[in-house]
């Protein structure tokens, strides 16, 4: 007869099969991490200057608008972006790329190359250089 006091074996193939499925799941959890888009990709367009004291002007926005003119970035997934400037029958692009909290806008023409500070925000982006910046909003599907 045997003994009912004594612990019970766990049956090995169920504790291989418990780790493996846990094994899975974490694997499972940093493909999907590791492929996430982040939140700021997408294309904006500009909402307001800021000028430099924090406050946002909107009127030139208006203005702009008006002409014909707009100001528009993209950040792509693969960390690389396009800001372009539009003026009538004008067009600049100037290339960047970016991180979480930077963006390094490539040399053109006119400027050298810069890198500034960006944050995202309730499908805002604002971008600050030397105090001004502009502020852009998600453009809707």
């Amino acid at each position: 007869m045997a003994d009912e006091t004594a612990p019970k074996k766990l049956n090995k193939g169920l504790i291989g099969g418990i780790i493996a499925a846990i094994v899975a799941i974490i694997v499972i959890i940093v493909v999907i991490l590791l492929n996430a888009t982040p939140k700021v990709v997408g294309k904006y367009k500009l909402a307001a200057f800021i000028d430099s004291d924090g406050k946002e002007q909107t009127e030139m926005v208006g203005l702009l608008t008006a002409f014909g003119g707009s100001y528009n970035i993209e950040f792509k997934k693969d960390k690389t972006g396009v800001l372009e400037l539009k003026g009538g029958d004008n067009t600049q692009t100037i290339n960047f790329t970016w991180t979480d909290k930077k963006v390094k806008f490539e040399k053109t023409a006119d400027e050298e190359a810069h890198e500034t500070d960006y944050t995202y925000k309730d499908d805002t982006v604002t971008i600050t250089y030397d105090g001004s910046g502009m502020k852009f909003e998600r453009e809707k599907q």
